[in-house]
């Protein structure tokens, strides 16, 4: 009796427990830093990833044009841009031309550290990834996250999108296979980063 008793009285207290802290953690208030006066910019056609470079320069430098990252990735890369995409190694060429007070250097998927010390540096980060199940990729910059405290993990991530000409959002878990979006049908996994 005494077994089932104390078996009874610890399963009480836990359920108070998991109430209490369910309490705490909803009327917590979230940490979130964000690149301040990020530009936001729309495609016209396959240059999701230039358009993210242009608004990493002009973040970082300003007085950028479209017509300046696609010199660059000519200069960069030995050849003219058709605007049919570009390859990660072809973009990281042409942030290494444009960035040259800083040192680029690429990654896969970043980790929740990774991404608070660039972020609260201020430093927007290049990120691409694969659709998922079917064919093409796309490129966001990422330009800020959200977390439950300063010393958190990232719980999600803010990136400008020119798909969408806007600044989106979307969840992120260390250490788990991570996407970002399009709009709702197009998903992709984040596979390759370029830090500053």
């Amino acid at each position: 009796m005494r077994k089932i008793l104390k078996s009874l009285t610890s399963l009480i207290l836990a359920n108070i427990l998991i109430i209490n802290c369910t309490v705490c953690l909803s009327s917590k208030a979230y940490y979130e830093k964000k690149i301040a006066n990020y530009p936001v910019y729309q495609q016209t056609s396959n240059e999701c990833w230039a358009y993210s470079i242009l608004s990493m320069a002009n973040c970082m430098y300003g007085g950028y044009s479209i017509n300046d990252i696609i010199n660059a990735f000519n200069a960069s890369n030995f050849g003219n841009y058709n605007w049919n995409g570009a390859t990660d190694s072809q973009a990281y060429n042409t942030i290494q031309y444009i960035f040259t007070n800083y040192y680029p250097s690429s990654h896969n998927c970043l980790t929740s550290n990774e991404i608070k010390l660039e972020i609260n540096s201020n430093y927007p980060v290049y990120i691409s990834g694969d659709r998922v199940n079917s064919s093409g990729g796309h490129a966001v910059a990422l330009m800020g996250y959200k977390s439950i405290s300063a010393s958190a993990d990232v719980s999600l991530i803010y990136y400008m999108n020119s798909a969408t000409n806007s600044i989106m959002y979307n969840g992120y878990v260390e250490g788990a296979s991570n996407t970002f979006h399009t709009n709702n049908s197009q998903v992709y996994n984040w596979t390759y980063s370029v830090t500053l």
